[in-house]
């Protein structure tokens, strides 16, 4: 009998400290998650703001061969891939995420993305466009 009425307290109490126990092992213990590292140079400005990396200047050849210069893209927010047309496995993979991002900023004049090819002797104006 006081087995039982142990069972009908213990229970209960489990299920409501579980979820807290939980929740403070994920909001205040490591996670093991792993941010990611920054890149190039970082400077301090004179105001204290923290000035990562920069792009440089680069130009590229469109899929329309039309000439693109980070130039076209000043004041965008640019997301930027690299493939290659031959490639099998995850550049079609790649590529679909990209178009999952185009199609959330479809009609937004501040988001830019790019694909630069890694072979450029292979991947002509034409295969591009293909």
């Amino acid at each position: 009998m006081a087995t039982a009425s142990w069972k009908k307290i213990l229970i209960p109490l489990i299920i409501l400290i579980f979820p807290v126990v939980f929740w403070l092992v994920i909001s205040s213990g490591t996670n093991h998650l792993k941010r990611l590292p920054i890149l190039g140079p970082v400077e301090i400005s004179e105001k204290g703001d923290t000035l990562f990396h920069t792009i440089a200047h680069f130009s590229m050849t469109n899929q329309d061969n039309r000439q693109i210069t980070s130039n076209d893209l000043n004041g965008k927010i640019y997301v930027a891939s690299f493939f290659f047309a031959t490639c099998p496995d995850v550049c079609p993979k790649m590529n679909r995420q990209m178009e999952r991002v185009q199609d959330a900023f479809r009609g937004s004049g501040e988001v830019r993305l790019l694909s630069f090819t890694v072979n450029p002797e292979h991947d002509s104006v034409s295969v591009l466009k293909d």
